[in-house]
C-alpha cells in the first residue's frame, strides 16, 4: 500500500489525546473493534503464545532473552491491546525471521504425524503481522520477503504430501492453548 503522505509534519492536536474524556474512547474503541472477530483476536493471541513458549522451553532459550519482552500492568489491563492476562509478548521490531521459520519447520506436523494445512502456517504469519500492529511496532523487510518464500514453498510441500495421503483434507489445526 505505497501511499504518497507526509508523516515529517507533526500531527495536529496529538497532545490533546489523553485529555479526551473516557466516553469517546470507550465509543472510538467500540467502532474500531468490529474490524475483527473476538475470536480470531484470541486465536491470533493463542498462536503468539505457542510461539513465546516454543522459543522459552523448548529450542531456543538464547532467543526467547532477547525476541521476548514482559508486558507492564498498564499494557495487560489495556483493553485495546488484547493480551487476554497474558504476560508476555514478541518484541517485532528487529524480529528475526529465520528463528520464526525454525518454529513453523519444527511444528509442521500435527500430532497424528500428518502435516500440518498451508492455512494453520499461514495463519501463524497473520498472527506476527497483527501482534506487530497491536503493538505499534513494525517488523523488518526480511520478514515480509522471507515469509513470501517460506509461505510458497510450504504450499508445495503441502501439496506433495496430500498427493501421499499424509495430510488431513479439510482440516486447519486449532490452538490448544487457553488464554
Amino acid at each position: 500500500h505505497q501511499r504518497n503522505t507526509n508523516d515529517a509534519v507533526p500531527i495536529l492536536g496529538s497532545s490533546l489525546v489523553p485529555a479526551v474524556i473516557d466516553s469517546a474512547n470507550d465509543a472510538l474503541h467500540e467502532t474500531i473493534s468490529q474490524g475483527m472477530s473476538h475470536g480470531t483476536r484470541r486465536n491470533y493471541r493463542n498462536r503468539i503464545v505457542r510461539i513465546i513458549k516454543h522459543f522459552q522451553q523448548e529450542h531456543f532459550p538464547e532467543y526467547y532473552r532477547i525476541g521476548v519482552r514482559q508486558l507492564t500492568e498498564e499494557e495487560i489491563s489495556d483493553r485495546t491491546k488484547y493480551f487476554f492476562k497474558q504476560t508476555e509478548d514478541l518484541i517485532y521490531e528487529g524480529l528475526n525471521v529465520k528463528f520464526f521459520m525454525y518454529f513453523l519447520s519444527s511444528t509442521d506436523k500435527r500430532t497424528d504425524g500428518k502435516l500440518k494445512s498451508h492455512e494453520d502456517i499461514r495463519k501463524y504469519r497473520d498472527a506476527v503481522l497483527w501482534g506487530a500492529k497491536i503493538a505499534d511496532q513494525r517488523l523488518p523487510s526480511s520478514f515480509y520477503d522471507s515469509m513470501e518464500t517460506y509461505l510458497c514453498a510450504y504450499k508445495k510441500k503441502f501439496t506433495t504430501a496430500k498427493k501421499q495421503g499424509h495430510v488431513e483434507e479439510y482440516s486447519t489445526d486449532p490452538i490448544p492453548l487457553p488464554v
